[in-house]
């Protein structure tokens, strides 16, 4: 009939009926609600709330931490209730009302996932480990032999070798005298960084280069790379000039 203006009676689950005979969203009634029910009051009960909350009161949507410790998600069930889905970083679900760490499930694994269910699948392992399946963490260095640090699963990518040695592709690790005969310690970019005693590191070229003599009386180190430049006399001497004579 023109003229009326038509009536709401009964809202979505997502949105309630207010005094004024509207339909407004769950979370205006009730922070991070999502779904609810007339309270016949012009409010709501709240049903179910955000992925990271549940409804620990009609009028309440609590964090899934404040029920189960560590639990990020979680899923309503039953009143005031609810069963954890998935946990913070670094801890796993092993059950709908336990978070864990993830080390306490495999060892020196750092972060993981769940798996089938409650199941665990380590996704990270302390440095200089790798999970090599899904519930185990190996040494970098049982599969790449020197392989300081790795990263992957299954088959890892070396990132750093041990001191004297370096990684050209991921796969292997070489020794850094295969960058110069007298190279110590080098980076993965096959620079030398610490030449053998009695070298200096070219800081151009970054290869090894032998040191000069030493030509200031009395002195006992010369600069690596300048051998008219005393750094330190011996002993009962004295420094001067520039560290030209002692």
């Amino acid at each position: 009939m023109a003229g009326i203006t038509p009536t709401c009676n009964n809202c979505s689950d997502t949105h309630y009926l207010t005094y004024s005979s509207t339909c407004a969203l769950c979370s205006v009634n009730v922070p991070n609600c999502v779904t609810c029910l007339q309270d016949g009051f012009g409010g709501a009960h709240c049903t179910s709330c955000a992925s990271t909350y549940y409804a620990s009161d009609d009028h309440l949507c609590s964090k899934c931490s404040s029920l189960v410790p560590n639990c990020d998600t979680c899923k309503q069930n039953g009143w005031r209730a609810a069963t954890c889905l998935s946990c913070l970083p670094t801890y796993v679900a092993t059950d709908g009302s336990t978070c864990r760490l993830c080390s306490s499930q495999v060892s020196r694994c750092v972060d993981c996932v769940q798996f089938n269910g409650y199941g665990t699948k380590c996704t990270s392992c302390d440095t200089g480990y790798y999970p090599s399946t899904n519930t185990n963490c190996a040494l970098c260095s049982s599969t790449i032999t020197h392989c300081a640090s790795c990263s992957g699963s299954g088959t890892p990518t070396c990132l750093t070798c041990d001191v004297t040695f370096y990684t050209p592709t991921g796969s292997s690790c070489l020794p850094c005298y295969h960058v110069d005969p007298n190279c110590y310690a080098c980076n993965n970019a096959q620079q030398c960084t610490t030449c053998n005693y009695g070298y200096y590191v070219n800081a151009t070229y970054h290869i090894c280069t032998l040191q000069p003599a030493c030509t200031v009386s009395n002195c006992k180190t010369c600069l690596t790379t300048d051998g008219t430049t005393c750094t330190v006399c011996n002993d009962f001497f004295t420094l001067t000039n520039a560290g030209k004579n002692c």
